[in-house]
């Protein structure tokens, strides 16, 4: 097995979403209390795919998301997130992942114009949205934002 470690706090439902939608093999994803995290990967894994979890640690949350509003009431306009980076101006698309309440509520992808990605929570019920943006393609990065959706 081959470690690629970094010191990070994330999210390891996201992490493993984003492994198993970049790399074309099976990966795992580990911590320990010092938020040392781990994705271990088969000894069969190639260089270039080493590198690319390197990517992904070293560029988890490195993607600005924004949002239109990160506080909203049941019935209020549905809010835009936003990623406008040139980084991403080559992309055709990003992946997206949402949690609701901690719970994967919704993913996918959103198209990539001019270096800009949109993404509306469409009709948001109450509760905590955590979404995540991902490049899928290139340098791998991610970057996330919480709205906050309160009962009318």
């Amino acid at each position: 097995m081959i470690d690629i470690q970094r010191t990070l706090n994330v999210n390891f439902a996201v992490l493993q979403h984003i492994i198993g939608d970049v790399l074309p093999l099976q990966a795992g994803v580990s911590s320990n209390n010092s938020n040392d995290t781990r994705i271990h990967l088969p000894d069969t894994a190639t260089v270039a795919q080493q590198s690319q979890a390197q990517n992904l640690l070293d560029n988890y949350s490195n993607l600005p998301v924004s949002a239109s509003t990160n506080s909203l009431t049941e019935g209020d306009p549905d809010p835009t997130i936003t990623c406008d980076d040139s980084s991403i101006t080559g992309d055709t698309q990003l992946g997206y992942i949402v949690l609701l309440d901690g719970q994967s509520y919704a993913d996918g992808t959103t198209p990539v114009t001019s270096g800009t990605a949109e993404l509306i929570l469409v009709a948001p019920i109450a509760g905590t949205y955590d979404i995540y943006l991902f490049r899928q393609a290139g340098d791998y990065a991610s970057g996330s934002i919480q709205i906050i959706v309160s009962e009318a």
